[in-house]
This record gives structure tokens, C-alpha cells and sequence, in this order.
């Protein structure tokens, strides 16, 4: 009743306005039974934003999100939520470290080849000395992923995907390569030779990019290569 109470004066106030987000959690949908969810999208909830992080069951325990995997995994969830908004879900590249990299791929593959969000986001993990996951960290039983590592977490995460009407996307600063986006249907391929072009770098070439990315020298792909050009084009014009 009270988000009922939010929505409609949404709409007295803002008549025009198209879409209304909220964020969503798993056991917080579970809560309410198939028809309030629908009430709710009648009333024009018509957004979900939902910040699984992953679905490993090991790593549940730690994240003390109140839930575990089988509720965030649950299809009958997504099933009936999948008519009622438009579905936006986030994952976590290097949430598991160097141990659980490979069940973080391709269990979250299997999770999304079943909830078919509309949108797939994906961040990689910052983990802040003072957290819990630090302590991990400093006691050895967590051991962070290299840049290289994460991205080829993700392009094994890519592979296992099906294709699907889900549009994917690196949007946060924090990741490293924020041109790999784009339609799972149509540009899957596209976003696996983007990954790939990275991962073929030299060694040098590669490490330098990644350090362009951190200090914010440029922001994709494309500027460092055009700075890249102009610095070897200024390069030969001395040489001359």
C-alpha cells in the first residue's frame, strides 16, 4: 500500500512520466505474492534494477545479503517478474578472486540463460581495505585477479551465454574495457573480439593500456589508439 501511495502521487505530480525504477532485491520480491507484483506494474513500476553480484553458492555466505543462491535463483521469480518489468541485473567480475573465478562465470551464465534480463550490467570488484573481503584479502584465503584474469573471467561468462533479446554492458568507470557492450543476439561475437583484441596485446602494450585506463589518460579503446598513432607519428616526424 505504501509504494502504491509513492506511485500515484508520482503521477500526479509528473503525468507524463514514462518509466518509474526501483531497486529490487530477490527476497524482497519473494515477499510479495505474483498478483501485488502485478498491481504494482499497473500502478507503473515498470523498472527493476536488481544487484545480484553473483550466484555462487560458497560466496553467498559471505556477501550476508540475507538470502542465498537458491532465492536469488529462484524461476518462478523471474519467470513471473519477466512479464511485469523491464529486468535489469548486475554482476560482479573478481567477486569470487582467483579461487572461485571459474564458478562465477559460468554459474552466473546459467542464472541469466534462465531470467533473460532485458539488461545485463557488469562491474569488476573494488574491494576497500577496511571491508570484510579486505580482511580475506590480508589473510590469504582471498587472492585478488589481475586485470588480465578479470577479463578473461568475463569473456568465459560471454562464451556461456545464450543468445538472447538482453542488451550487455560494461558501464562503470571501473571497468576496464567499457566498449565491450552491446545486443547478446546481435553483437555477442563483436564483444568477444573486443575482449580478445586486449588479451592478444603484448605484454608491454597491454600493460600500458591498462595503466592508461587507471589514471584516466582516456576512457576506451579507440582514444588510446588514436593517442597511441599521434605519439608514433611524432615519433617518426623527429626521427625525419
Amino acid at each position: 500500500d505504501y509504494l502504491l501511495r509513492i506511485l500515484e502521487t508520482i503521477h500526479q505530480y509528473f503525468p507524463d512520466i514514462q518509466y518509474i525504477t526501483s531497486y529490487a532485491r530477490a527476497d524482497s520480491i519473494t515477499r510479495k505474492s505474483p498478483s501485488e507484483l502485478r498491481i504494482l506494474r499497473e500502478a507503473g513500476l515498470n523498472h527493476i534494477y536488481s544487484g545480484i553480484e553473483t550466484v555462487q553458492t560458497k560466496f553467498w555466505n559471505l556477501l550476508t545479503k540475507g538470502l542465498n543462491a537458491d532465492t536469488a535463483d529462484e524461476k518462478w521469480v523471474y519467470g513471473e517478474k519477466r512479464q511485469i518489468w523491464y529486468c535489469r541485473n548486475l554482476f560482479c567480475w573478481g567477486i569470487g578472486g582467483k579461487e572461485l573465478s571459474e564458478e562465477n562465470a559460468t554459474r552466473t551464465a546459467e542464472a541469466l540463460n534462465v531470467i533473460r534480463p532485458d539488461f545485463i550490467r557488469v562491474h569488476a570488484t573494488g574491494i576497500k581495505p577496511e571491508s570484510k573481503m579486505g580482511e580475506f584479502v590480508r589473510e590469504g584465503s582471498f587472492t585478488l585477479q589481475s586485470e588480465e584474469e578479470i577479463m578473461i573471467e568475463q569473456k568465459r561468462f560471454l562464451q556461456q551465454l545464450k543468445e538472447m533479446d538482453s542488451y550487455y554492458v560494461n558501464e562503470h568507470i571501473i571497468n576496464l574495457l567499457l566498449e565491450v557492450r552491446g545486443n547478446l543476439r546481435t553483437d555477442k561475437e563483436k564483444m568477444l573480439s573486443d575482449i580478445n583484441r586486449f588479451l592478444n596485446l603484448p605484454a608491454n602494450e597491454k600493460l600500458l593500456f591498462v595503466i592508461g585506463r587507471r589514471f584516466n589518460i582516456f576512457s576506451c579503446w579507440m582514444i588510446w589508439t588514436i593517442k597511441n598513432y599521434i605519439k608514433k607519428q611524432k615519433e617518426l616526424y623527429r626521427k625525419s
